[in-house]
């Protein structure tokens, strides 16, 4: 792991406990939280820049078009759906940019499954219908801590 991609792995894991509080309390990802991790990320790019110029180039052009890629299709799920709320979106976005393909998957994947499996025991259990929503901040989170834990334990 790269100086780089350490501050972008160290700052997600930083926001990503607030973020999801604050969408399991509100329903809602701040813009200001996911502006401040832009930040963070843009840093991260400045370190691998300034201390690997040779995979400068690979490394943004495959963060940024993950990052696009991930906030186009779930943008679109979100407007077809109406399940996804933009903030989920825009921090996926935000994760495929500082974290790339495989990890911004692997979140995706495991966010999903730590949901339905949530959602499938609130059924259960009546305290939640079919129509109910939930925050899937912490269900991000959670995919985020399992990718992570999985790649680098």
């Amino acid at each position: 792991t790269s100086a780089g991609q350490a501050v972008m792995l160290i700052s997600l894991a930083f926001f990503l406990p607030a973020i999801a509080v604050i969408d399991y309390e509100n329903k809602i990802i701040p813009n200001c939280l996911l502006m401040r991790l832009a930040v963070t990320g843009i840093l991260g790019y400045i370190i691998f820049f300034l201390t690997e110029r040779e995979n400068f180039l690979y490394r943004v052009s495959g963060g940024c078009l993950t990052g696009l890629g991930l906030f186009a299709v779930l943008l679109l799920v979100a407007l077809l759906s109406k399940g996804l709320g933009g903030g989920d979106v825009k921090l996926f976005g935000l994760i495929g940019c500082m974290s790339g393909y495989g990890i911004s998957i692997s979140v995706l994947f495991w966010g999903l499954m730590c949901s339905m499996f949530a959602a499938v025991i609130l059924l259960i259990k009546k305290k939640k219908g079919k129509k109910d929503t939930l925050p899937f901040g912490p269900f991000i989170l959670a995919g985020y801590l399992i990718s992570v834990a999985a790649l680098y334990l």
